[in-house]
C-alpha cells in the first residue's frame, strides 16, 4: 500500500525548482511515509526523484523530507545514493513509529533471523515433545 499526500508531492516540486531542479517535469517514482510521531504532527517521508538539473542532465535524487505541522516546519535534504539517505532517516525516525514497507532498505539482521529460525524450531520441537508424552499417558 502506498501512503502518498499529494500535497507533499506539490511541496516537493516546488522545493526542487528552487534547488537547482525542474521540478514540474520531476518523475516522482517513490514518496513515502516513512515514520510519524504521534498523534501525527511530525512526519517523515522518503522520496526517489528522476529530476532534470538546471545544467540539463537527468539525475537520480534519494532524499527525504520532515514536516512538522505544528509549525509549518519542512526540512528536505536530497543525496546521491540510497545508503546516505538511509542513514539520515534513521537519524530523523529515531524514536518516531516506523512503518514496515516491503519496499523499504532496511533488512533484518542475520543474528535476529537467526534468533526467528531458532525459536521456531524450538517451539516445533517442544510440540512434538508434549504431544509424544500426552499420547504416552
Amino acid at each position: 500500500m502506498r501512503i502518498g499526500n499529494r500535497f507533499t508531492e506539490k511541496d516537493l516540486r516546488e522545493w526542487l525548482s528552487l534547488h537547482g531542479f525542474y521540478g514540474n517535469s520531476a518523475k516522482v517514482q517513490e514518496l513515502e511515509l516513512h515514520a510519524i510521531g504521534r498523534p501525527g504532527w511530525l512526519q517523515v517521508f522518503r522520496f526517489t526523484v528522476e529530476a532534470k538539473s538546471r545544467e540539463g542532465d537527468w539525475r537520480t535524487v534519494y532524499g527525504c523530507l520532515r514536516e512538522d505541522e505544528r509549525y509549518s516546519a519542512r526540512d528536505v535534504k536530497i543525496f546521491w545514493n540510497r545508503e546516505e539517505r538511509q542513514r539520515r532517516l534513521r537519524e530523523w525516525s529515531h524514536g518516531l513509529l516506523q512503518r514496515q514497507s516491503s519496499r523499504s532498505e532496511e533488512v533484518a539482521p542475520l543474528p535476529l533471523v537467526g534468533l526467528y529460525v531458532t525459536l521456531f524450531f524450538g517451539f516445533v520441537y517442544g510440540l512434538i515433545w508434549l504431544s509424544s508424552k500426552l499420547l504416552a499417558a
